[in-house]
């Protein structure tokens, strides 16, 4: 079936979030143990990526439900997240909590990268294709990466799940871009790295989906299966030449 449109993930797909992450998490944990005796680093780490993936996957299930709150909430996860972590540790200063925050931020604007090929897939695609990003999300937090990179300038279209009411794998946000790219759903491929809501959500739409599957896992049993497995970005391209676009 011929593809007339590209629609990327941006975390993990379209740049390389989960390194940042972790460089990020380890830089502040590092700098809240100078300033205050008494924290160890390394317990702080593990609390925080305990207590972060608690907070956010919260979020993630009151956006599948389509409640999503109305204005931007990145800076109250962030804030929660180390509130939390902190807390495990034995710690309880809202000043530390709120210096905590501005240094992680200050280490996810300084780590956060593309994806290798990102730009050079992307570019390729126009003006031959139609392009699009959808990201799940705090509002602000993913349009702050999207014109870091002027990822909004390279695609056609973007939407982030905040700002739209409902996010991955509803399908409802995937059939919108189609809508905005005039394209029909079966003409559209997803890219992303994440089965449970790239893939899943394509397919309940109506669309192909690719995953970037950059560490070369297998699929886990029960996950949905994608229409295609990818290793680097570039074989994006490859995928939409052998499809005939």
């Amino acid at each position: 079936m011929t593809i007339r449109a590209v629609i990327f993930d941006l975390d993990d797909t379209l740049t390389d979030d989960d390194t940042s992450f972790r460089e990020s998490v380890v830089g502040t944990a590092n700098e809240v143990a100078r300033q205050r005796a008494g924290v160890s680093a390394s317990e702080l780490v593990e609390a925080y990526w305990r207590e972060s993936a608690a907070v956010w996957t919260a979020f993630d299930i009151e956006m599948r439900a389509g409640r999503a709150p109305q204005t931007d909430t990145g800076d109250r996860l962030r804030h929660e997240s180390w509130r939390r972590a902190l807390l495990a540790c034995g710690v309880a200063e809202e000043g530390l909590v709120r210096r905590a925050v501005i240094e992680y931020a200050r280490w996810r604007n300084r780590t956060l990268q593309l994806a290798p090929g990102a730009e050079q897939v992307l570019d390729a695609l126009r003006p031959a294709l139609r392009t699009a990003i959808i990201t799940n999300g705090p509002t602000e937090m993913q349009r702050a990466k999207l014109r870091q990179f002027d990822l909004e300038g390279r695609v056609d279209y973007s939407v982030i799940a905040e700002e739209f009411g409902v996010g991955k794998p509803n399908p409802a946000i995937f059939l919108h871009v189609a809508d905005a790219l005039e394209v029909t759903p079966g003409k559209c491929i997803m890219v992303g790295d994440y089965l449970d809501h790239d893939v899943a959500g394509a397919h309940a739409a109506g669309m192909r989906a690719v995953w970037v599957n950059c560490h070369a896992r297998q699929v886990p049993a029960g996950s949905p299966v994608p229409d295609f497995i990818i290793v680097h970005l570039r074989q994006v391209l490859d995928i939409v030449r052998a499809e005939g676009a």
